[in-house]
């Protein structure tokens, strides 16, 4: 469930693009001190838009640092996070929702693609979770009750398991963005944990979504198929009240920098790219 909150660089003005394109690849040179080059595979847009997020709050002005391309060396560019306790648990992050996917995966599917990823994220996985103890056991709990709570909304195909699902998803991005405020020390870390929550709602619903017809075809369990009414409109409805709530959570966060860039992100392109995957739903593709 990764990749939805993908910005529309020309939905940005210069600047803000510049600035979330260094969190991006400052997350990303992070990753690859902390965990080693290959972990960069596991680089999202998700834990950047919420990094992106957390450097806009915080008082003091976050510094560029001018480091090598973690994938081409010899190209050279200023990034944020070298000293950034948020990114050291963003990357930390990255790591254990990748490990705990894939064991989840195996348990649906078994493909060999999710053992390879298991394999390598549990070497990363034990330092972590000696490091972040309670944050991985939070995290590692709130996975085992979504396995259990899907395998009941299987068996027993009722509408409100879609709720029950989405707020598992949104408790996981929420606990993720707590523990990066935490590392900053930002005295707003309930309003970042209620906005990014809503944002995990979201993601949830949208990879919903956009997977609608092929798991209708390959016969994989889709939460939309729990829907009493048509998937589509309660996609839609789902979604735009995430929008909403997290909207107004936003308006509550003491923005000290990057206003326009945030605003655009949050209140303009990722409801953009909601109406595109809608469409798409609506369209059978």
């Amino acid at each position: 469930m990764i990749g939805y909150m993908r910005p529309y660089r020309k939905m940005f003005a210069p600047e803000d693009w510049r600035n979330y394109r260094s969190v991006y690849c400052g997350l990303c040179n992070v990753m690859r001190m902390k965990h080693g080059i290959k972990s960069v595979v596991f680089l999202n847009y998700e834990l950047t838009s919420l990094l992106y997020l957390i450097l806009s709050l915080i008082e003091e002005e976050p510094v560029k640092h001018l480091t090598p391309c973690s994938l081409s060396p010899v190209f050279w560019g200023k990034k944020f996070g070298e000293r950034q306790g948020s990114f050291n648990c963003a990357s930390a992050a990255s790591l254990l929702i990748a490990n705990y996917e894939a064991e989840d995966n195996l348990l649906d599917e078994g493909k060999l693609i999710d053992k390879i990823i298991k394999g390598y994220t549990e070497l990363n996985a034990g330092p972590i979770k000696k490091t972040y103890t309670d944050f991985s056991n939070k995290l590692r709990e709130i996975y085992f009750e979504f396995q259990i709570i899907e395998k009941e909304a299987i068996e027993r195909y009722q509408e409100e398991y879609i709720d029950y699902l989405a707020n598992l998803s949104g408790e996981i991005s929420a606990e993720i963005a707590g523990n990066s405020a935490e590392a900053e020390g930002l005295s707003c870390k309930e309003a970042v944990y209620s906005f990014i929550y809503y944002w995990g709602e979201w993601i949830y619903l949208m990879d919903a979504a956009d997977d609608f017809h092929e798991d209708k075809l390959k016969k994989k369990f889709n939460p939309l198929f729990l829907c009493n009414s048509e998937p589509c409109e309660k996609a839609e409805q789902l979604l735009k009240g995430y929008e909403q709530y997290a909207a107004e959570w936003l308006s509550k966060l003491p923005i000290r920098r990057w206003k326009s860039g945030i605003e655009s992100l949050f209140l303009e392109q990722l409801p953009k790219r909601r109406e595109a995957t809608i469409e798409k739903m609506k369209s059978g593709k």
